[in-house]
């Protein structure tokens, strides 16, 4: 949906089956795909597992800005086992590595680009995508004034 083509993301590595996949975007995909817009993903210390891996591999390849929070670090699968009704155990089957980095958020979590509080991302996405607006020229509804007059308003 966010890449032109076919792209290889990462591997991931099952331990018990000793086998490796490569994980790839679709090479098409229902309706318009959504290319050449600026997109900024919200994190906090609750993003977790897949909504982690949509941060890290759009940041990755520098189509999105990751805004908030620092995020927690689930990148690799696990199988879950309960003990005496009591306690969860989460047991790694596997490794997920990008193909870029050769490397995942692991225990090391997605970085914002722009750190923020989880409750003040949204206002600093929305003033960042404004000033992106004026800086670039894009067409919008508004006019540069009432552009700057939004972004004043959202400061305070």
């Amino acid at each position: 949906m966010f890449f032109i083509k076919k792209t290889d993301l990462y591997t991931t590595y099952f331990r018990y089956e000793d086998k490796t996949v490569v994980n790839s975007t679709q090479p098409d995909v229902l309706g318009a795909k959504y290319l050449h817009k600026k997109i900024c993903i919200l994190t906090s210390k609750s993003t977790f597992s897949a909504a982690e891996a949509l941060a890290y591999f759009l940041q990755e390849h520098k189509l999105a800005e990751v805004i908030g929070e620092k995020t927690p670090g689930a990148a690799n699968p696990v199988d879950h086992f309960v003990i005496q009704n009591q306690y969860l155990l989460l047991v790694p089957t596997g490794k997920v590595t990008s193909l870029v980095s050769h490397k995942n958020w692991e225990h090391v979590g997605v970085m914002p680009d722009q750190e923020v509080k989880a409750k003040d991302a949204l206002k600093a996405a929305q003033i960042r995508i404004l000033k992106n607006s004026l800086a670039t020229d894009t067409k919008t509804e508004l006019n540069p004034s009432e552009i700057k007059s939004l972004i004043h308003r959202l400061q305070q």
